[in-house]
């Protein structure tokens, strides 16, 4: 999955901050809790305080990066939930849920 900010790649320095990214926009603008988001980053680790350590400085390294391209605005955190602000974004994956058949060939089967 590639994200842009006018035409141009935002650039990821964290793999994990990056899945989180993707987790966010795959909401639809629902909230993802800590523990559901250690499920998917590290679904081999125990939801222990370690992981939670980490998922911590991941969601930190997160808003670093949304901070550093001027976009902060666009994620929400409110009591260790996090979500996508889904109307301040475009999504080609939106665009392909909402049904227009102009979108139609925007998914082929798996994220990039």
């Amino acid at each position: 999955m590639r994200f842009f900010l006018d035409c141009e790649p935002i650039g990821f320095t964290s793999k994990k901050a990056k899945e989180l990214f993707a987790l966010m926009i795959d909401r639809r603008g629902g909230f993802v809790c800590a523990s559901e988001a250690i499920t998917y980053l590290w679904d081999d680790a125990a939801n222990d305080k370690t992981v939670f350590a980490r998922y911590r400085k991941v969601a930190m390294r997160l808003k670093e990066i949304l901070q550093s391209y001027g976009i902060l605005d666009i994620m929400e955190n409110s009591g260790g939930y996090r979500r996508i602000i889904s109307e301040k974004i475009g999504c080609d994956y939106y665009n392909y849920l909402s049904g227009d058949a102009k979108f139609k060939d925007l998914f082929r089967g798996s994220y990039q």
